[in-house]
Order: structure tokens, then sequence, then C-alpha cells
């Protein structure tokens, strides 16, 4: 089975709508300071890592950027060389082009790492094993940051839409593994795994917007993203107004509209 993350060439920042307010709550839980240590997970083309860059003041920091995709890590390396310059990422960025799961960094050489939006990209027979590798790459006293879907009772929706989608656009890698989870069952993950004092910082809007998906993972294809389109209305066709309003579905054109929450948590090796 291909690795649909060497097919997915997207700009998340447009397909998810995130904007830079995102992207500085995530800077100000993690704040990076002269002599961090950190680690990006399942770090794709490292958005996280350019606005940890960004945000970092100057500080000394050393980023590496953990990602099985030889093809995100070379648009991450690209990237992060037009930021700063070559020497900057020769000097401060490492790549490991590796699985999450028993990769081969020293136990103990972060201090802090950052997940955005990647643990439902585990397989869920792995997840909690990978995320005991995230706590192995930690030292005594590291701090994780989750940046996650917020899901409760609309989980089960999302899964739907989302895997419906990766279907669509061909990413049978992604159909196989994802699997989002609803907040309870994240915490108790990250627990599980050994962290303590589990905190959460920010609830952050997410706008769902199918047209976003048109030309970067439909091709252009309008039949396809229709399709989708129906697909997501027969499914809300199961739930009341009052949950239609919660999430804020509506309708124009081509595109459907629903508004999800992402968190940010934090949490320690013990």
């Amino acid at each position: 089975m291909k690795n649909a993350y060497n097919q997915r060439i997207v700009d998340y920042e447009h397909i998810h709508s995130l904007s830079p307010k995102h992207f500085q709550c995530m800077v100000e839980v993690l704040n990076p300071t002269s002599g961090d240590r950190i680690l990006d997970i399942g770090a794709g083309y490292g958005a996280a890592t350019r606005e940890l860059i960004k945000g970092s003041n100057g500080h000394m920091v050393h980023y590496t950027l953990l990602e099985k995709s030889p093809v995100q890590v070379d648009r991450a390396r690209e990237m992060l060389q037009a930021l700063t310059s070559n020497t900057f990422v020769e000097e401060r960025v490492s790549f490991a082009n590796m699985p999450v799961l028993n990769n081969n960094l020293n136990p103990g050489q972060f201090n802090k790492a950052i997940a955005k939006s990647v643990i439902h990209e585990f397989p869920r027979e792995e997840r909690l094993a990978t995320m005991q590798s995230v706590y192995h790459n930690l030292e005594k006293g590291g701090m994780l940051v989750v940046w996650q879907y917020d899901l409760n009772d609309d989980c089960k929706l999302f899964n739907q839409i989302i895997r419906k989608k990766d279907q669509l656009a061909g990413y049978d890698s992604m159909v196989h593994d994802r699997n989002f989870v609803t907040e309870p069952e994240l915490i108790a993950l990250i627990q599980e795994a050994g962290f303590t004092e589990v905190k959460k910082h920010h609830q952050m809007n997410y706008h769902l917007n199918t047209s976003y998906r048109l030309e970067g993972e439909f091709k252009g294809d309008e039949k396809t993203l229709e399709t989708w389109n129906s697909y997501i209305e027969d499914l809300l066709a199961e739930y009341d107004d009052a949950f239609k309003q919660r999430i804020q579905y509506k309708r124009e054109g081509n595109n459907i509209s629903i508004c999800f929450k992402q968190s940010l948590y934090s949490a320690l090796k013990a």
C-alpha cells in the first residue's frame, strides 16, 4: 500500500483554514528558548517547525523533524532553507526520515516535542507503542505538546467525512490507518504512554470547507467534490437541527462548511 503522504502535495494551512493565530497559540505553549531541543513529530512539510523558528525571537534552538515520507522531508528542507538560510538549516535543523514508531533517535534526546495533527495518523494497533516511542525520546521532565482535533459527540461524523474524502482522493493508506479519537480517548492515550499533568491550553475553531480540497486533493474534479458533498449531506440527514446549528453547517454552491474544534494540550514525562 502506497504511503499517501508521498502523493498528497497540498498546503495544509489552506485546506485546514489555519490562521497565524492558531500557530501563535502553539508557539506560546511550547515557548522556544535557547538550549531547547525540539522534536517535530510527523512533521510533514515542516509547518510547525517553521512557525517555531519564526516565533523563537532569535533563541538558539535545535529542531529535529521526524517524518516518514521522503517527499514531505524534501518539501520541509526546501521551505526552511527559503525561510532562513542553508547555514541555519545545516546548523540548527535535523531531518529524521523514519516512522515515529521505534525510531532510532536517542533516548532522552529532546526536552520538548510537538505533535501537530498527527496522532490520528498512527494505526490503531500501533498508537500506544508510537506514543511510548515519543515518551522514550524525551528527557525526564520533558514536555509534549499535542495539537489535535477536539472531538466528542461529533467524532463519528468527522471520521466518516474524512475517511470518505481520503477514499475519493485515492489515499488508501489513510483510509486504512486513520482514526480520529474523542478528547477522553486522547487524554487516556497520553497518560497510558506514561505522561502526566495533561493540561488543555487553547480550544480553536477548525472550519472544514469541502471546496478547499478540490484542487489539491481531488485534482480539480468537480464530480468528485459533489460526490463528497452529497455523502456529507446524507450523513447530516441523521442529525437534528440543534446539532447542525452547533457545528455551524452551511451549504453554499459547491462548498459545505462545518465547524469542528481543535485544542492544544501539554503533558510532562514523569
